[in-house]
């Protein structure tokens, strides 16, 4: 596997364990799994999208808006 240089150094490197821990991993090692950043991300990417929608069409009712 080759290794990929981003140029940035993680403050947090607790945080950058758990981001990149999987639910599987973390349960046979008894450490926490990334699921709830993946909450939070997920969280935050669907308010991004919601104001998108919500400012692009004025005229969506919220049915459509949902869909």
């Amino acid at each position: 596997m080759a290794i990929i240089n981003i140029n940035y150094t993680f403050k947090n490197k607790k945080l950058l364990e758990t981001a990149l821990t999987h639910i599987s991993l973390a349960k046979e090692k008894n450490i926490e799994s990334n699921q709830r950043l993946e909450f939070l991300g997920d969280s935050i990417l669907s308010y991004v999208i919601a104001s998108k929608l919500y400012e692009l069409h004025p005229e969506f009712t919220e049915g459509n808006l949902t869909e």
